[in-house]
């Protein structure tokens, strides 16, 4: 193997050191060793030292900067994780009680809005919810809780949910209907909400029948209003004639709202039920 020349190997020697002076802050000429700049010496700083400071100052900021992304990213990490935590919690009690086709025939009516998720997840329990204090109560009631700002939004996502609801859900759209009734709307929203439900008609099948409780959808809309302003029947007559002209079509339907009337006033529902005749 060929030798390296000696003046070859003194010159690598003083490169090296040269390079390990720049990085460490101290540069050695004629085998002294030269004094660190100070604060106020940047008239001493050569080109070279000032950009190595400047890239240090910028990847401590930049540090800084990850350092603070992090925490916020360990924040979100933690809010998705206790999404996830109530969205499994809710998987498994509709797989518990069995109702993994109620919330798959519900899901193609229910908007696709955070409330109107909500909405459907609440539908779907909503039927279990007098076994009170059991983790499906619990569940609906922080979902009323969490809708509790959002009156408006809760309207306008039922009615676009309502507008195609099978009637096999009908059980769950009139305890939907009461829960509407209650929320913290204007009386006059939730007062329209409630009359175009009345004013829905009964679907009847070729035989003249109407799926389970699908029939008493109008009535539980129309007695609904009480919760509204209450038992009153110089406000209430009013809005029953208005029902029974858009529901003149249908007789039965007629009868059916008189009778939820008369739970206001007997006397006053005989009368009208007479002067529509239909007291035969």
């Amino acid at each position: 193997m060929r030798k390296l020349p000696g003046s070859f190997k003194f010159g690598l020697f003083a490169l090296l050191v040269l390079i390990l002076g720049i990085v460490t802050g101290n540069v050695f000429f004629n085998g002294e060793k030269s004094q660190q700049p100070g604060p106020n010496d940047s008239a001493t700083s050569t080109p070279l030292t000032n950009e190595i400071k400047h890239e240090l100052l910028q990847d401590t900021a930049n540090i800084k900067t990850l350092q603070e992304r992090s925490g916020v990213n360990e924040d979100d990490k933690a809010s998705d994780s206790s999404l996830s935590q109530k969205e499994q919690q809710f998987q498994d009690l509709i797989k518990s009680n069995g109702l993994e086709k109620v919330y798959q025939d519900m899901a193609t009516v229910f908007p696709e809005t955070d409330v109107g998720q909500d909405l459907l997840k609440m539908a779907t329990l909503i039927e279990l919810e007098e076994q009170a204090g059991g983790p499906e109560s619990k569940m609906v009631d922080a979902i009323k809780a969490k809708l509790q700002d959002r009156p408006e939004e809760v309207l306008n996502n039922l009615k676009t949910a309502f507008s195609n609801l099978p009637d096999k859900y009908s059980a769950e759209k009139q305890s939907l209907l009461q829960y509407a009734s209650k929320i913290e709307a204007s009386e006059s929203a939730r007062i329209d909400f409630l009359m175009n439900e009345a004013k829905r008609p009964i679907k009847y099948d070729e035989n003249g029948r109407y799926e389970g409780v699908a029939k008493y959808n109008i009535s539980t809309a129309f007695y609904a209003i009480t919760n509204v302003v209450g038992m009153k029947e110089d406000q209430i007559e009013p809005l029953l004639r208005n029902l029974l002209e858009a529901q003149q079509q249908d007789p039965e339907a007629q009868r059916l709202l008189i009778h939820t009337f008369s739970r206001i006033s007997q006397d006053r529902a005989n009368e009208i039920r007479k002067e529509y005749s239909l007291d035969k």
